[in-house]
């Protein structure tokens, strides 16, 4: 006997503490299975610590564990080693991801009840040990809110087509462009059907500020043009 303080703890004339398969064993039982297969680890119950840390590492990687049930069972670990920082030392975990966790016991018995229950995804409820109870429901509709939002603005953009490329295939065939009218030449001759249309064309010309319409003119027709133009005005 390893323990012999802990002598009043264990059942008349047992001789193995059960540390990893409490559930088991009892179904075990009402089965009516006479024997069960065992492996014996005097180690792990060689002290309270290790014994306490066999346990929260057998319950953990139950993939059955709740996040609730897994979150009470970390607090007896850190309460018996005094710390968040301690117990994440001892057992190779983050601090912050133990507060995370532990934050679950910090939310009402409701929102507890609706985890459980699967109502509520355990992502709308972490942290929340500094909200007041009173506005912990409103606070995790919120998240709950956000996080749909998200998904359907990632939803949206999957499906939305893909822009086109340098290598994409149009298909349809393209209006052809209108053909620029010739500039006028030397032999060009300016009749007054044509001068009127010429007007009637392009209303946005500054036909009566001859100093705007120069800067357009050398702006769109070249210099033998101009000199084309001169001439045929002052004809």
């Amino acid at each position: 006997m390893h323990r012999p303080d802990r002598r009043g703890d264990l059942e008349e004339g047992a001789k193995y503490v059960v540390i990893d398969g409490n559930r088991r064993l009892k179904a075990a039982r009402e089965a009516g299975l006479a024997t069960i297969k065992s492996m014996l680890g005097d180690e792990f119950a060689s002290t309270d610590e290790t014994l306490l840390e066999a346990a929260f590492i057998a319950n953990a990687t139950r993939k059955d564990l709740s996040e609730l049930e897994e979150a009470q069972a970390l607090q007896r670990l850190v309460t018996f080693y005094g710390s968040q920082h301690k117990a994440a030392k001892r057992l190779g975990m983050s601090q912050p991801l133990i507060s995370q966790k532990l934050s679950l016991l910090a939310l009402t018995p409701e929102l507890q009840a609706d985890l459980e229950a699967g109502r509520r995804h355990v992502s709308h409820l972490r942290n929340m040990t500094k909200v007041p109870p009173q506005e912990q429901r409103q606070e995790a509709d919120r998240r709950a809110r956000a996080d749909a939002t998200k998904k359907a603005q990632r939803a949206s953009r999957q499906t939305a087509p893909s822009p086109a490329t340098d290598n994409s295939v149009i298909s349809s065939t393209p209006e052809p462009l209108p053909e620029a009218p010739e500039p006028p030449g030397d032999n060009s001759v300016i009749t007054p059907e044509a001068a009127a249309s010429t007007r009637n064309s392009a209303p946005h010309l500054p036909w009566h500020d001859p100093k705007a319409l120069d800067r357009i003119l050398r702006e769109h027709m070249t210099e033998d043009n101009r000199h084309a133009l001169a001439r045929l005005l002052a004809n």
